[in-house]
């Protein structure tokens, strides 16, 4: 049984287990399976979003969980 995950303000089960809504740049191009140059070159072109903390750019799990949802066949 497939279900479908409609757009509203209830949040989908599975962003109610993310920790923390970001998360350092060594740590997601680890977990990813790429480098670092890499990372950073998808952070310049605007593949991966971030959001700046005092002087920290982390990486924004929820606006990239977001994205990989829209790009879910409807």
């Amino acid at each position: 049984m497939t279900e479908q995950i409609e757009h509203s303000d209830q949040k989908p089960p599975f962003l109610q287990f993310l920790p923390v809504p970001v998360m350092g740049q060594r740590k997601f191009a680890e977990l990813a399976g790429v480098t670092l140059g890499v990372l950073e070159g998808w952070i310049n072109r605007g593949y991966i979003p971030t959001i700046k903390i005092g002087k920290h750019v982390l990486i924004n799990l929820v606006g990239l969980t977001q994205e990989c949802l829209d790009q879910l066949p409807r």
